[in-house]
């Protein structure tokens, strides 16, 4: 942990059958606000990736209200209760089968009328011109790779 002791103990982690991270759940009692969890469970999952190569997905809650925050591609959101194993591992999986719409290849016998084809040109220039398509998920990786 980034702290005088380098010590640091995280309040749950769910593990996948292969023994990676799948999520790191922090607990605030039921009195206090969850949100104050949020950069603390952050600094576990930097630290469970710089143990196992695995970013996990990360929950904050107060036992009465939820928080998943996927953040390599996600701003945090509330949720019902925690994700199953299997609803785990699809959203880990998800972050490398992501493909960026700015790459995408025109289908003909989808958008084949030259007024289908001409919109999707005109949002993929404006996603490129605003920047947006930085969102991609290769695009993502780099950047995080480069600030740790």
């Amino acid at each position: 942990m980034p702290n005088s002791s380098g010590i640091g103990f995280v309040d749950y982690v769910l593990w996948g059958n292969d023994g990676k991270p799948l999520a790191v759940v922090e607990a605030k009692r039921s009195k206090k606000d969850p949100q104050l969890g949020k950069e603390q469970a952050k600094l576990y999952a930097d630290c469970l990736e710089k143990e196992h190569g695995v970013r996990p997905v990360i929950f904050y809650t107060n036992g009465y209200t939820h928080y998943l925050w996927d953040d390599l591609n996600y701003p945090p959101r509330k949720v019902q209760g925690f994700y199953t194993k299997q609803e785990l591992q699809l959203l880990i999986q998800r972050r490398n089968t992501k493909k960026c719409i700015v790459n995408a290849e025109i289908k003909e016998k989808i958008a084949g009328r030259y007024y289908q084809y001409r919109a999707i040109k005109k949002y993929v220039n404006l996603l490129n011109k605003k920047k947006i398509a930085k969102h991609c998920w290769s695009w993502i990786q780099e950047q995080v790779k480069q600030e740790r």
